[in-house]
Formats: C-alpha cells, structure tokens, sequence
C-alpha cells in the first residue's frame, strides 16, 4: 500500500506565505501536529519512508515514525514546487496581478515565469520517482510512505490515479494528513523485466485449474503458502474480485485467510 502525508505546520503557513522550495522549518504547532499523526495512524506500519530533503518534511517523518525503525530516505525528486521571485508572497491566492494566482485558479492554463516551476517540469520530475521509485516497491507489496509538500503530493495523487489537471488542487492535503493512494492495477504496464499482470494472472490462474479445482471438488482442505501480488492475484481470480481491487487483498505477514470459491470458476 501507498499512504502520502503532507509536512506539518510552518510559520509561513500560518502567514499564508508561499513557500515553494524555500527551506522553512515546522513551528511547534507543526511538531505536535506530527506527534498526533503518529497517535492517530499508530496502528499502520511501514516498510520504508521516502522524504522531500527540505527541513520540514524531514523532520515530519522523524517525528510521525519515532520508534518504528522505519528507514526514512530523501529524494530530490520529492522538494515542492519551486515558485521562483514569487517565493514569500503573502496570500498569493487572492492577488489577481500575481502569476502565481493562475497556478491555483486555473492550473490547467498555469504558465510559469520569473524562475517559477511550471507543472509540466513538475509532472516529470514526480513522475520518474513514481517510475523508478513506487512502481517497484508497489509490485513487490511493501508498505510505503511518502512525506512531502502541497502542490508536489497533488502532483504524485493526481498521476498515480489518474486524475485530471483541473482538479488537481481538489487533492490538496492538510497539514500532516494522511491518505492512502489507490494504484491503479488496472492501467499498470510492466517495463524493465517486471512481469505484467497479465503473465502473473495467466500462472496463477493455471495454478487455480490444475490443482485448486480438482483439490476443490474433492472437498480437501487445502492452505497455500506464497506471497503479496501473488496471494492478491489468487483470491481476485478465486472470489471474481474486480482489478481494481486487487490491492485491498493483500494479506499482513503470516495471515491466514479462508477463500470463498466462486461456482463460476
């Protein structure tokens, strides 16, 4: 599963002053902003974090996962949106002569001048960290979590569930909330000698008719013992579970869940 958070609160988002990639720290209200995420969230586990290099993501992360052992790595790719001269604007969105105003009222015909960021750059940059970055680790069934910004979160959200640029500030997050990304299985292309759904489903569909049919027929109890993609490809062909579900499937370490066989198959 993917879960993205938003960093916590800053002076400059108290000031409702623009941040971009300027490097500001959290205030004290963003710290326990962190410290309630983490008693709120206390149930979730994560396998990794992956942190924007700016000071108050980072120290977001540290604060939310204090005492998980979770391994929390920075990547570039993950800084806000840059916002060039206009860094430091106070209440930028309501100032019409501003440039920037276009980029929160109507992104779709967001241009970016004077050092500013423009989303097609953005769109790349988050882009490739999902490419070379998420696409594995959702593949191979890990846990993940992602701290960063505003505008960098909306871009993540937006392309990794396919959601049009108009609304792309709809997903905007608060500060320190959490949400859990829904992949979209259903539009995943294998590259690099990853397999594709398509072959994972084809071998364990074999699987299903040459041995849990015959096995189910002749009334056996019968455990399988395997792993995340593969267990979640089993039970969506097993109980005609919709792809789009495939990842609401996934089984903890070491649980055991009994599947309901359909007629149909």
């Amino acid at each position: 599963m993917l879960y993205i958070m938003r960093h916590g609160k800053t002076d400059w988002n108290a000031d409702r002053r623009l941040q971009g990639s300027e490097d500001i720290p959290l205030n004290e209200e963003g710290r326990q902003m962190a410290r309630d995420a983490r008693k709120k969230y206390g149930d979730l586990r994560f396998d990794i974090c992956y942190c924007s290099p700016l000071q108050r993501a980072q120290e977001t992360a540290k604060i939310f996962l204090e005492g998980s052992g979770t391994p929390i790595l920075t990547d570039d790719r993950l800084r806000e949106m840059g916002f060039g001269m206009y860094e430091g604007t106070e209440h930028v969105t309501q100032k019409p002569e501003c440039p920037v105003y276009t980029l929160f009222h109507d992104p779709v015909h967001y241009h970016a001048v004077d050092g500013a960021e423009s989303l097609e750059h953005l769109y790349a940059r988050s882009g490739s960290f999902i490419h070379d970055v998420l696409t594995p680790e959702f593949v191979s069934g890990k846990n993940v979590l992602i701290v960063a910004h505003g505008a960098l979160d909306c871009s993540l959200i937006c392309q990794y569930e396919e959601i049009p640029l108009e609304h792309f500030w709809d997903q905007l997050l608060g500060n320190c909330e959490l949400r859990r990304l829904v992949s979209s299985a259903v539009h995943y292309h294998a590259v690099d000698g990853a397999e594709s759904l398509e072959h994972l489903y084809a071998r364990s569909g074999s699987f299903i008719h040459d041995v849990l049919t015959p096995e189910f027929v002749s009334g056996k109890n019968v455990l399988i013992v395997a792993h995340g993609a593969l267990d979640c490809s089993l039970i969506c062909q097993y109980e005609e579970i919709p792809l789009e579900h495939f990842w609401d499937q996934l089984l903890g370490n070491c649980e055991l869940r009994r599947l309901v066989s359909s007629a149909n198959v």
